[in-house]
């Protein structure tokens, strides 16, 4: 027996490097057995109190679809205080077009990480439900926590060897009678190894699958590769891979479009933003990824073929803007994607993300997204019409925004109230830190006087110093409390991972915030300081105490830097810092 499974794994193994090196490309993909994870994936079809919503500090990425008879799915995933070995995954409906919600029906939660969950149902009516594990991960970041998890000893052995190169997995679960509240599930199903999907399916014109898969982030750096189906999803064969550029990839988190000639378009999210790819021959071959028109924050949209025939697209800000993860809007397109139209404001704050979408029988269009997934913690939705995002206003009575699908209340300790003092953060037990997070002689007090003005731009973005402000464009850290000085201030929303430069058009006093470069004793602890470049600038370090600007470790202990600048005058920062003023 233990010959047996270990044939199996190794062939299975051999499967994957085969299909990564691109010699099989139309090979039908190999079921691992159901006996090789019987601890997998752990599905909790009652749910208890564990996973109410007050022990819950974190969750999002949600995923909805309509059944037939109207009934909404929605999923999504929490647990722990973020992206963690501690998340599962939560599946909830409403049998009264969204108005209320059931508390979570069946959650996937297995010894490591589950997540990026998606629903979607299929031409015949199946409702699927799919969602990614992640065994590797967890087992270099928590193997006592992994070990409690399982009964003994000798179950984790069993699993470590069965998934030591197993990077991620596609599991899915059907069901043919979505319209009940409680409908008929089947067994979980293994799809394949070595891959990763969260946005829903698209079904060619030919009656083809194509399932927007990935590597995602693969230990050994497997190719971006649609998962095929050609009979309703009894088996899965992969094509043609997708070349991506690995300096500009980034989460691979696509989705696909059949256009109107029958060419194919992968969108994708990239390090830049939207990148995309086109094949004329049914996946076979791809155009290499490049920059497309849609601008975007580096993180998740939606796209979608209506029944009408135009395409909607959801994303943050208008077309041709980045505007970081806000303004959640949503646009019509008659020629394919060539052109767009409408602008429906599906919400306008701060901290939103990853929509996700299905248009009902009736033609509603429902959309879900997360807000705020550390502090506020909410899953909402929202529903209008087509005829709603062509006029870019509310013209139908069906429309609604903000609509609750699921609030966590359990409080997340990174938004703990903490003193923004260099001493409680850096630990030093009351003693003046030494190095570069000193109050020196060349430190001058913090300065006050007039408050400048931004030269406008299209990627110039402004807003309010605030506890809970995202940060950055690229990213969804928010400000931890900020210092008392700077109230009433603002700061610019500029990316993290890219150099940038703002231009004011009034003279006044600008403030930089940006790491420290070194703790007590000298230590190197964050390559992203931009100390010696502002100071080449003219700025000086004030004698504000460092303090965390966001997070609690500290590699986000922060030094503030402050000018006079000049009218016409450029400040010019690289990765990290924050201009306030």
């Amino acid at each position: 027996m233990i010959k047996s499974r270990l044939t199996e794994i190794v062939r299975t193994f051999a499967l994957s490097c085969i299909l990564a090196a691109g010699d099989a490309l139309a090979s039908t993909m190999e079921f691992p057995s159901m006996d090789e994870y019987p601890h997998m994936p752990y599905v909790v079809k009652n749910p208890g109190a564990q996973y109410a919503g007050d022990t819950r500090m974190f969750q999002g990425i949600p995923s909805i679809e309509a059944a037939p008879n109207g009934r909404l799915w929605a999923t999504w995933y929490g647990g722990g205080t973020g992206e963690s070995l501690e998340n599962y995954v939560l599946l909830a409906t409403s049998g009264d077009d969204g108005r209320t919600w059931s508390k979570p029906v069946m959650v996937i939660d297995p010894p490591f990480r589950a997540s990026e969950p998606a629903l979607w149902l299929d031409p015949g009516g199946t409702l699927w439900f799919m969602f990614n594990l992640f065994p590797i991960r967890s087992a270099v970041d928590d193997r006592l926590t992994m070990e409690k998890k399982f009964k003994d000893i000798r179950a984790y052995n069993h699993f470590m060897g069965a998934n030591t190169f197993v990077g991620c997995q596609l599991w899915v679960m059907t069901t043919d009678t979505p319209d009940r509240g409680e409908p008929v599930w089947s067994e979980p199903r293994l799809v394949a190894m070595e891959t990763h999907n969260m946005n829903k399916p698209t079904v060619l014109s030919d009656g083809t699958w194509v399932w927007p898969s990935s590597p995602l982030k693969s230990p050994r750096g497997l190719p971006v590769r649609p998962l095929y189906s050609n009979n309703n999803g009894k088996s899965f064969f992969y094509k043609g891979a997708v070349p991506v550029p690995p300096q500009t990839r980034n989460a691979d988190e696509y989705q696909i479009t059949e256009r109107k000639d029958k060419s194919l378009w992968l969108l994708n999210r990239m390090k830049y933003g939207i990148g995309e790819s086109f094949s004329t021959d049914g996946g076979t071959t791809w155009t290499e990824m490049a920059p497309s028109q849609i601008a975007h924050i580096t993180s998740r949209f939606y796209i979608t073929r209506l029944q009408s025939g135009k395409l909607l697209l959801v994303k943050h800000g208008a077309i041709k803007s980045n505007v970081g993860r806000s303004q959640l809007m949503a646009f019509l397109s008659d020629d394919d994607g060539n052109n767009w139209t409408g602008g429906l404001v599906i919400d306008e704050r701060n901290d939103l993300s990853y929509p996700d979408g299905t248009q009902a029988k009736d033609g509603r269009i429902y959309i879900i997204y997360d807000y705020q997934r550390h502090r506020e913690k909410e899953i909402l939705m929202a529903t209008f019409t087509e005829e709603d995002v062509a006029a870019g206003k509310v013209v139908s009575e069906k429309t609604r925004f903000r609509q609750i699908v699921n609030k966590a209340t359990a409080r997340n300790p990174r938004h703990d109230k903490v003193p923004a003092t260099a001493d409680f953060i850096l630990n030093t037990g009351g003693e003046t830190p030494q190095g570069d997070t000193a109050v020196s002689a060349i430190s001058a007090p913090l300065a006050k006087g007039d408050r400048p003005t931004v030269k406008a731009s299209a990627t110039v973005i402004t807003d309010k110093v605030s506890e809970g402000a995202t940060l950055f464009a690229d990213r969804i850290y928010a400000w931890n409390r900020p210092p008392a000085a700077f109230e009433d201030l603002q700061f610019i929303r500029m990316p993290m991972d890219k150099a940038g430069s703002v231009m004011f058009e009034t003279s006044g006093i600008v403030y930089v915030a940006t790491p420290s470069p070194n703790l007590p004793g000298g230590a190197d602890l964050n390559p992203f300081s931009n100390e010696a470049a502002l100071i080449k600038q003219g700025f000086r370090k004030s004698d504000m105490p460092g303090f965390c600007i966001f997070g609690q470790a500290k590699r986000d202990v922060v030094s503030v830097f402050q000018k006079t600048v000049s009218a016409g005058e450029q400040v010019r920062i690289k990765k990290w810092a924050v201009i306030i003023f």
